[in-house]
């Protein structure tokens, strides 16, 4: 259970059956509190969704090292970018 609470927490991915996820009109409370991306409503693109699966796929198959650098380089351009907004 906690690996599957982790996963969600970090790639967004949803729980709900395929007959909930089809029916819905707005997104779940697990996407209020950031643990979905809501594709049911359409709050990400297909291909977006589908990448965090891929993600979370390949962490599972202990590819890990290379999505842990990937977004270590996109955190650190997130903080650059705050930081120069920062100056302005």
């Amino acid at each position: 259970m906690r690996t599957l609470d982790t996963l969600q927490k970090a790639f967004l991915l949803r729980t709900c059956e395929d007959s909930v996820y089809s029916a819905r009109t707005r997104p779940c409370m697990l996407h209020q509190i950031k643990r979905c991306a809501a594709p049911c409503v359409g709050l990400i693109s297909k291909e977006d969704y589908e990448e965090l699966a891929n993600e979370a796929a390949d962490f599972l198959r202990g590819k890990g090292v290379g999505l842990q650098k990937r977004l270590a380089t996109e955190m650190e351009a997130a903080r650059s970018r705050m930081c120069c907004r920062r100056r302005t």
